[in-house]
C-alpha cells in the first residue's frame, strides 16, 4: 500500500517526505530494523520506508538507485564520480 505522505522542504539536509502519525503507527507494526557494520550494503525497493542516522564520519555515505525506466528529475539525484573521490565534509 502507499501511504499517504507531506513534503517539506523547509530543511535542505533532509528527505523532504514525511510520514503523518497515523500512516507511521500502521506501518510500524510490521517494520524491522537493521543495522548494518562498516563495509555492508542493504538492497530495497523505493517503495520500502526507509532512513538513516547522520554520518558521524568523515568517509560519505553512498547510494545506487537502480531503474528500469527513464524518472522525472534524476539529475537531482547523481553525482559524478570525481565528485565522491574529492568529497570533503569541510
Amino acid at each position: 500500500a502507499v501511504f499517504e505522505h507531506d513534503e517539506d522542504y523547509s530543511d535542505p539536509g533532509r528527505f523532504p517526505l514525511t510520514i503523518p502519525p497515523a500512516a507511521a503507527a500502521k506501518m510500524k507494526q510490521s517494520m524491522e530494523f537493521i543495522s548494518l557494520a562498516k563495509g555492508e550494503a542493504l538492497a530495497f525497493d523505493s517503495f520500502e520506508a526507509h532512513t538513516t542516522g547522520p554520518n558521524q564520519t568523515a568517509t560519505p555515505r553512498l547510494a545506487m538507485k537502480i531503474a528500469y525506466s527513464d524518472g522525472v528529475d534524476k539529475d537531482r539525484y547523481l553525482i559524478r564520480t570525481d565528485e565522491l573521490e574529492n568529497y570533503s565534509t569541510s
